[in-house]
């Protein structure tokens, strides 16, 4: 029975002296350290608020018996940067021709760079006349965002067909782009 004894005893002591050796930290001041500057450097921000809403149009005409492909130009006001966050397109063509694609490029001064094609749907035909099948309606309209360069001073719409167009009728198309404009 000694040992267990012992062996209690040997703990209790333990404990104490644990015990002794924690509260007498508590009482100790902590090291002094170099004073430590804090610099209150502002951070340039741009204020959400000083963008304005674009929206833009523009129209093109195709020529008869001279291109499958024709542009229209959206002007982006000096001094801002586009941000384009949508965009949409119309075109009411021959019956017989198809609307491939438009494409969406960046104008600047040495011409158009940069860009997104967009695929048109077939939406149906286009009865001016009554009973007539005068021609044939196709659309395409996607969301996203483009930052457009800082730099770039419009928006060139492309409209490609599948060929040139014969008829006496306006094979026409028109693009529309939204987004916000900041100021530069």
């Amino acid at each position: 029975m000694k040992m267990p004894l012992r062996f209690a005893a040997t703990l209790l002591v333990a404990l104490l002296a644990l015990a002794t050796a924690q509260a007498g930290t508590d009482n100790k001041k902590p090291a002094k350290s170099d004073p430590v500057t804090v610099v209150n450097t502002p951070l340039p921000v741009r204020d959400a608020g000083i963008a304005k809403p674009f929206e833009g149009h523009c129209d093109g005409f195709f020529t008869a018996n001279f291109s499958s492909s024709e542009s229209c130009t959206i002007a982006v006001p000096a001094g801002n940067q586009l941000v384009v966050q949508a965009v949409s397109a119309l075109a009411n063509i021959d019956p017989g021709l198809v609307a491939l694609s438009f494409d969406l490029q960046q104008s600047k001064s040495g011409g158009a760079s940069g860009g997104h094609r967009f695929p048109m749907r077939f939406l149906g035909p286009v009865n001016f006349t009554p009973g007539a099948h005068d021609l044939d309606a196709f659309a395409a309209a996607q969301s996203f965002t483009w930052y457009f360069d800082p730099t770039a001073t419009g928006v060139v719409c492309y409209m490609n067909l599948s060929d040139v167009h014969t008829s006496n009728r306006a094979n026409i198309f028109s693009c529309t782009v939204t987004g916000y404009l900041v100021p530069q």
